[in-house]
């Protein structure tokens, strides 16, 4: 199989078919199927399934090899050009493919971070007492507390006591409820920012019931290495942490379960408007919804990455990234030295990194196949432009 390869199509099965004619040279006709990438990928996503199955499924099936091998071409190729460095081109293509998926686990993590956010937001219009007090109680007993003072916007009808939950923990578990519930000071300790296993601890805290909540599969699994072994890890510290509060191994376990349900499960504060507002507030640029500093929690090799990995337990690493647009908006401020770009609008920040706006209307999301190319092409032009533009 010969190859042609272009930034758009790629040139395959390669047939050769040669005529013997006396007297003269062998005529010969080549016959060459061409792949459009891009529009594959298309197809794939915008067909109906049946009619396009049979479409893939002749083609991949003679081209199955060259597409899984181990040094299987990506999706996104060039011609190879004397003295430009390829390689260092076909490198930056193939992760720039993957971003998309990358970003997409970050999406999720991030709003993950701001249950905590959410919640926080609570803890403040109650007063740390109050909220003490009700964090440990079932939520049927503040419920008229909230309303006067109109917290759904940020809570929707998300509880904010953790009785409840608690206790259906210790039930399916056969640990007494009396045993397992929280005290009011017990509350009062997980909602102190200052302590490290606290729910408000962005640091540590926060990475750790995340990491919890994803052994639990409460949270989407990060699908950029196998860090399995690091929430079973962040699990155990979690556990280990909770000794503070002086219950039984079989109630902290309960205790551990709750607050994780509690936080991150169907019905709990990653669901609620408040969490989703304020991690698209902080992808768009606003400083006062920056929580910490991680895009990602998990057990990894961190090798030439040591300087952005942070340890939170032994083998259990988080890893800070700029995240929000903020620096980036300051970044290419137009003209004025130390000039500050105001944040984004929501609802476009939604359109350009939310992956359930992707769609074949949005022309800027960066969840597309086809969108990359153009950002990419709006990343070469603002660097370009920033060196050499204009004081006007």
């Amino acid at each position: 199989m010969s190859t042609l390869e272009t930034d758009q199509q790629v040139a395959l099965l390669t047939t050769k078919r040669c005529v013997e004619i006396a007297d003269h040279p062998p005529l010969c006709l080549i016959q060459v199927t061409m792949l459009n990438p891009k529009f594959m990928a298309l197809q794939h996503r915008w067909t109906v399934q049946e009619i396009f199955g049979e479409l893939s499924q002749s083609v991949f099936a003679n081209i199955r090899n060259s597409m899984v091998a181990a040094d299987a071409f990506p999706r996104t190729v060039r011609a190879i050009i004397p003295g430009v460095d390829d390689n260092h081109y076909l490198h930056t293509q193939v992760k720039a493919e993957l971003t998309p998926d990358a970003i997409s686990d970050v999406w999720t993590y991030r709003l993950a971070v701001h249950a905590s956010s959410a919640l926080g937001a609570v803890v403040s219009a109650l007063g740390s007492t109050d909220a003490s007090i009700s964090f440990a109680l079932s939520d049927s007993s503040t419920i008229s507390h909230f309303n006067s003072l109109a917290l759904s916007p940020i809570a929707g009808d998300v509880a904010f006591g953790t009785a409840d939950v608690i206790k259906a923990e210790a039930l399916a578990l056969g640990v007494a409820e009396s045993e397992a519930t929280l005290t009011t000071r017990q509350a009062a300790y997980l909602l102190e920012p200052a302590n490290t296993i606290s729910v408000l601890n962005y640091e540590r805290g926060v990475p750790l019931w995340i990491g919890t909540a994803r052994y639990l599969g409460l949270v989407q699994s990060s699908g950029l290495e196998d860090a399995s072994p690091a929430y079973q890890l962040a699990y155990n510290q979690v556990l280990n942490d909770l000794k503070v509060l002086e219950k039984s191994p079989d109630a902290t376990r309960v205790v551990a379960l709750g607050i994780a349900r509690h936080l991150y499960g169907p019905t709990g504060w990653m669901t609620t408007p408040g969490a989703d507002e304020y991690r698209t507030k902080e992808w768009a640029g606003e400083q006062a919804f920056l929580r910490g500093g991680g895009c990602d929690c998990g057990s990894y090799s961190t090798g030439l990455y040591a300087d952005v990995a942070v340890a939170i337990s032994p083998g259990l690493y988080y890893y800070r990234c700029s995240w929000g647009l903020a620096s980036s908006l300051d970044f290419h401020a137009p003209w004025e030295d130390d000039a500050v770009v105001s944040p984004m609008n929501s609802s476009l920040t939604k359109w350009i990194i939310d992956p359930d706006y992707e769609d074949t209307r949005n022309d800027i999301s960066i969840h597309s196949d086809e969108n990359l190319v153009r950002w990419w092409q709006v990343y070469e032009y603002c660097n370009v432009s920033r060196s050499g533009r204009s004081p006007r």
